[in-house]
């Protein structure tokens, strides 16, 4: 469902608007919705990693612990693979 809005913008600015949206085959509402839908999932994000901040956990060590493991994986796989202990 779609709803009709009115929105002013500087010249430049929807020229700009109309380039991209020109550029990425589509049409300025689909362009305007599209960017929309984009920008609110980059914010959820964005919020769910200061929730995970404040709460103390920490991304890039819990990333590096998880490529870790999966090397430890890989490995003990390796040598099950090759007959060694």
């Amino acid at each position: 469902m779609r709803t009709r809005m009115t929105i002013s913008l500087e010249p430049s600015t929807a020229a700009q608007i109309r380039r991209e949206a020109e550029y990425d085959g589509l049409d300025i509402s689909s362009w305007l919705a599209q960017v929309a839908q984009r920008e609110a999932t980059r914010r959820a994000y964005a919020r769910a990693a200061a929730e995970r901040r404040a709460a103390g956990i920490d991304n890039e060590h819990r990333l590096a612990a998880y490529a870790a493991r999966r090397a430890a994986v890989r490995h003990h796989a390796s040598q099950e693979g090759t007959g060694a202990a």
